[in-house]
């Protein structure tokens, strides 16, 4: 039987373990290709997700059921990414300032090596910079839908409308895509 996530945090602030790990182990995966998306980096994207699902548990007393749990959590989740990024832009201005040398990419030159020449890390950095200039809505849209792999419907109700504009975000984002996919090499 499956028990919809916001009855389960009722029972989890209540102090039900079970229905805690319960929470835990569904969103679990998701939580974690969402977080993986965003950083790119296997390591990275395991210690953001442990960093988040703790996180969860111990503002889950605090969550006051104005929004679902879900979009709750990846709020949570979303908040980690930003701090990784500001952190990780902060590391590399150091970086920079220390030994001056910055190639085309803006990246220290002695410091960053070059990225392997594998066709699908090729393939997964040019899909990653599609994603990139997408617009906001496009990139949440096809992260529900591919990413979280999530129904039409779940997608609808994580961004609060409706099935018919779920659908026709999706073949919007798609065609965009595949537009802005033409012009990368």
């Amino acid at each position: 039987m499956h028990i919809p996530d916001e009855e389960l945090v009722v029972e989890a602030q209540a102090g039900d373990h079970t229905a805690l790990s319960t929470l835990y182990d569904r969103h679990f995966t998701k939580l974690y290709r969402f977080i993986y998306r965003h950083v790119n980096h296997i390591h990275d994207a395991e210690d953001l997700t442990s960093e988040v699902m703790l996180r969860m548990v111990t503002q889950l007393p605090t969550y006051r059921r104005q929004s679902l749990y879900s979009t709750w959590l990846y709020g949570i989740a979303r908040h980690a990414i930003a701090d990784f990024w500001r952190k990780h832009y902060r590391v590399r201005e150091q970086l920079v300032a220390e030994y001056g040398a910055i190639g085309a990419d803006g990246a220290p030159v002695d410091i960053i090596p070059e990225t392997e020449h594998d066709p699908a890390e090729q393939l997964r950095h040019k899909a990653a910079q599609v994603f990139d200039q997408l617009p906001a809505n496009y990139r949440l849209v096809l992260q529900h839908r591919f990413f979280d792999q999530q129904s039409l419907a779940e997608t609808a109700t994580a961004m609060q409308t409706t099935v018919s504009n779920i659908k026709v975000l999706q073949h919007r984002a798609l065609k965009k895509a595949a537009e802005l996919a033409k012009h990368i090499v």
